[in-house]
């Protein structure tokens, strides 16, 4: 693989910084190729108003990945709007966006992501709970 330090090196990329609204972010019409959107959706209050940006947003042909948990429970309240986003929201929402859904899966679940939280907790205070 090649190191993101030679990428940026060759120009085969720059470094983007942009700190706004994600259903308003300051870029031009179709001026992205590719838009990565990781566990981010159940966090705005209005999902299907950034997808609308992300629309406007990327080139003709651009590719959009969004993962959102299935069923992740409730978590960073008070900012978790959505628990329940399935497949179908995309398959619902692709034709009026002009996107064309190529896979839609699930890559988390409550037991995966819960899991990791529980084992988390153990390593930190688990000590605490053992008897003495």
């Amino acid at each position: 693989p090649i190191a993101a330090a030679t990428l940026l090196g060759e120009g085969y990329c720059k470094p983007l910084e942009i700190a706004s609204d994600i259903a308003s972010i300051p870029l031009a019409d179709e001026s992205v190729d590719a838009i990565f959107c990781s566990n981010v959706l159940e966090h705005v209050p209005d999902g299907v108003k950034v997808l609308h940006e992300f629309a406007r947003l990327l080139k003709p042909g651009g590719f959009l990945w969004v993962e959102i948990p299935f069923g992740g429970g409730l978590h960073n309240m008070p900012f978790h709007f959505n628990g329940g986003y399935t497949h179908q929201f995309f398959l619902h929402h692709r034709g009026p966006l002009g996107f064309e859904v190529r896979e839609a899966t699930y890559c988390h679940s409550p037991w995966s992501t819960d899991s990791l939280r529980w084992e988390a907790m153990w390593r930190r205070w688990g000590g605490c709970l053992q008897p003495q």
